[in-house]
């Protein structure tokens, strides 16, 4: 065979084999949104639950306070609430870069300014922007306790976030003596019973569904 055929049937063949793994993800994708599809009218109304599991409060203070990123600003006013309550002695505001004013503060970051505005002090504000998700923020919070020398953590989300969170912290915390707390925000739109009436409930159940099946395939 000559050169040039053999080079021509070896890039048939990847192309075969590349079409092939394409064709195999969406398969795997169209049969986890099946799956999900079909977890979703089984549970019903039941969804909202499930994702937020039960009511929870702090059992005790901890060393350090994370208020988690993405969400609405029911997060920022519950680890606010948390901090002016002497639940712990300073807060982590993750998502946030550390892009400062001249004044060493922030810039254009309503999360830190509304923290202020609760009246935590900004010594008592940390900062980290390099977590993009769930699970890099539990590897961070784990980093900083374990740097620090910090062994308890509270750690603020919003109620629908519950199932996921708990998942990814029993798996980064697993084998630690950290000592881990999920505290609900208490967001206006989030309704447990009546979670598909309101759009951005709605979207959000949606969402975490989706992003379990990623997580479970990716990171069990």
């Amino acid at each position: 065979m000559k050169h040039e055929d053999r080079e021509s049937q070896s890039y048939s063949m990847g192309v075969v084999s590349r079409s092939r793994e394409v064709v195999g993800f969406k398969c795997i994708g169209w049969l986890g949104l099946l799956l999900l599809l079909t977890l979703g009218l089984a549970l019903g109304s039941k969804a909202g639950d499930f994702l937020a599991l039960e009511p929870n409060a702090p059992r005790h203070g901890a060393d350090l306070l994370v208020v988690l990123g993405g969400g609405w600003n029911a997060r920022t006013a519950a680890g606010g609430a948390l901090m002016l309550d002497g639940w712990a002695p300073r807060v982590l505001l993750t998502g946030i870069p550390k892009t400062r004013n001249n004044n060493g503060e922030p810039l254009d970051h309503p999360r830190y300014s509304d923290l202020l505005a609760l009246g935590v002090s900004k010594e008592l504000i940390l900062l980290d922007g390099s977590a993009r998700n769930t699970w890099a923020e539990a590897h961070l919070i784990r980093d900083v306790l374990d740097e620090n020398g910090w062994r308890s953590v509270l750690i603020v989300s919003d109620p629908p976030h519950f199932r996921r969170l708990q998942w990814v912290c029993r798996r980064v915390f697993g084998g630690s003596n950290i000592d881990y707390q999920l505290i609900a925000s208490r967001p206006n739109w989030w309704n447990p019973d009546l979670w598909w009436k309101n759009k951005t409930s709605a979207s959000f159940v949606f969402k975490e569904f989706v992003k379990l099946l990623y997580y479970y395939v990716k990171y069990a």
